[in-house]
């Protein structure tokens, strides 16, 4: 029997959305029910209240939170209000997320690949371990993956459209609202435009589109704080976590103790609590971070490369340690076929942005982009799972398809 489109986007998503839901039913018993990493879950509680983007500090004070996107928490107060605070309700969810990825993929690849080439890619991505996992983690990679090959499959299948270009900058903007990482997404979607000679009005339509999603939360923070930013994510990444690495390799001490004294002298910039003393966290975190890399910028680069790595082949073995009540023992072999495997798929997916480059130039832009941002000392395997679906198409296009120079 032939099968036809719908048949294959179709079992892809049920296959994939089976394996989540298993993966996810094994692990109940040892999930942490009251798991709120990053203070998402606590954001979610206070809007579906009614009482604001805000949270309970480390100082133990309910306080406006200005390091967090709002897309995520919304999304965790809308269940809420229909279903309660329930983590089953949030991961079941997220599982759905999970599987609409992977059938998004194969509508993406379908793009380039005949069906059977299509379905290998959306089958890849339905059995990753690192996406599979992450359905069953309360953090915001699994909707940024869904957000990141929607936008992918509307510039693939409507590029040579304006309301195309609208669409794509519509999903990327809320993928910036989801994840700050995404803010600076325009720029490679610029780059790509410039270099395949897209009209100047899809990519002005595409600027006006973006911008009108991401100056929203700009001008929450500049109400709430009296300062014109997206978030604080960035100056907290190097004072809290590439500052410590630099001063543990100098002193000896423990990058943790030495974060830990960096709180205790500066404060934490996560919360607004008045315009006076946040004004002063906010010049002394950016002050001091940037004192801190000057001094040593080639371990800066060094450090973004082997990080960049790290997020590409890294295969997830800690992606469960935030959310278990007790740590599943490690594992012994997987890990080592799973990052062979990675490394292989990377190789391909370079063969294909070489070989069609002009093609398949946004994917391979947006890949490019998430993992030089997203990769240095603290790079991790989740890192890579917002942007899997557009590496393993890349990959599948490597393997299958002639060497052959685009136009």
């Amino acid at each position: 029997m032939k099968l036809n489109y719908k048949t294959i986007i179709g079992g892809v998503f049920l296959a994939a959305l089976a394996i989540r839901v298993t993966v996810m039913a094994v692990m109940w018993p040892n999930l942490d029910p009251e798991v709120d990493i990053d203070w998402y879950r606590s954001l979610g509680r206070s809007l579906a209240a009614g009482q604001g983007f805000a949270a309970t500090s480390p100082e133990g004070r309910t306080l406006p939170n200005v390091s967090r996107m709002p897309l995520y928490p919304v999304v965790l107060a809308g269940l809420q209000m229909v279903g309660g605070d329930r983590l089953g309700l949030y991961l079941a969810t997220q599982c759905l997320m999970g599987a609409a990825t992977c059938a998004l993929t194969v509508v993406l690849a379908r793009r380039w690949l005949p069906w059977s080439g299509a379905a290998l890619a959306g089958g890849l991505m339905a059995v990753d371990p690192v996406s599979v996992k992450l359905c069953s983690v309360l953090l915001t990679e699994t909707l940024l993956a869904l957000l990141l090959v929607a936008a992918a499959c509307v510039w693939a299948c409507h590029r040579d459209s304006r309301w195309g270009w609208a669409g794509m900058a519509a999903f990327m903007g809320l993928a910036a609202l989801t994840r700050s990482i995404c803010v600076w997404l325009w720029v490679p979607v610029l780059a790509v435009g410039w270099l395949t000679r897209t009209d100047l009005r899809r990519l002005g339509i595409f600027l006006v589109v973006f911008f009108a999603a991401v100056s929203f939360w700009m001008a929450r923070n500049a109400t709430v704080t009296g300062r014109w930013f997206i978030t604080t994510t960035g100056r907290e990444a190097i004072l809290l976590s590439w500052v410590p690495l630099i001063e543990a390799q100098r002193t000896g001490s423990s990058p943790h103790d030495i974060g830990a004294q960096f709180v205790t002298e500066y404060g934490w910039l996560d919360f607004f609590d008045n315009p006076t003393d946040f004004a002063e966290r906010w010049r002394r975190y950016g002050e001091v971070g940037a004192q801190y890399l000057r001094r040593d910028p080639l371990w800066v680069v060094k450090q973004t490369v082997f990080g960049s790595v790290k997020l590409l082949i890294a295969p997830g073995k800690q992606v469960f340690d935030p959310v278990t009540l007790v740590l599943p023992p490690p594992a012994r072999w997987w890990p080592h076929a799973y990052s062979l495997g990675l490394a292989v798929l990377v190789v391909a997916a370079a063969r294909a942005t070489w070989h069609r480059r002009r093609e398949v130039s946004l994917l391979a832009a947006v890949v490019f982009y998430v993992v030089l941002l997203a990769g240095g000392p603290t790079a991790s395997s989740r890192f890579r799972a917002p942007v899997f679906p557009l590496l393993v198409t890349l990959g599948v296009i490597g393997f299958t398809s002639r060497s052959q120079h685009a136009d």
